[in-house]
């Protein structure tokens, strides 16, 4: 199978962090790397870094048409079974090249946790006949997708993930407490992330 993902940030982020656990475990299964990204960005860095395929797309907003002719050609050039977009932009652009025939499947990661609009491209956004999966990273995410599109089957629950062996080995509380002037019995509970349930 070959995917393409939507990488549409210009900065390093969660969802980057995200996108790049899923390409290398997808390459660990034999699964051809290849990304369409933001030209000049730090995931683009990262792919060169990693030695995957990755394709100029600008995808300055949803409305780029420009770039939805390009992901269009790449589909056809690359014979891309599946479009996997990781933010608004790239769902846009996904979009866009449906309406100029690009017939490609499109699934959509969606992280963020403000309301779908109720206006009218972004209804069709969610209900062209090309998009079948609308990936929720929370169920929170589900319920607002769910309420957009009145179609539950449409959207499914994967909660995002870390690499544990990243963080290792374990390093423990004390340069906050040093850092803040706290006892050693003062209990440490961190944040780093915008959290849903």
């Amino acid at each position: 199978m070959r995917i393409l993902h939507l990488s549409s940030e210009a900065s390093w982020r969660g969802g980057e962090q995200q996108i790049a656990y899923l390409v290398s475990q997808l390459t660990d299964l034999g699964v051809d790397p290849l990304v369409a990204c933001k030209p000049a960005s730090e995931f683009e860095a990262y792919c060169a870094k990693m030695a995957w395929k990755n394709f100029p797309l600008g995808m300055k907003n949803s409305v780029d048409f420009s770039s939805a002719i390009k992901l269009k050609r790449l589909c056809q050039s690359l014979s891309i079974d599946l479009i996997h977009a990781h933010s608004s932009h790239g769902h846009g652009t996904a979009f866009l090249a449906y309406l100029l025939k690009n017939n490609t499947p499109v699934i959509l990661t969606r992280r963020v946790d403000f309301k779908v609009s109720r206006g009218w491209v972004s209804r069709c956004k969610y209900t062209f006949p090309k998009l079948k999966k609308v990936v929720c990273v929370s169920d929170a995410i589900r319920n607002i997708v769910n309420s957009a599109t009145r179609r539950d089957e449409l959207s499914t629950t994967i909660y995002d993930s870390i690499n544990h062996e990243k963080f290792k080995p374990h390093i423990g509380g004390s340069f906050l407490r040093s850092e803040y002037n706290l006892s050693p019995s003062t209990t440490l509970i961190g944040n780093t992330s915008a959290l849903t349930l």
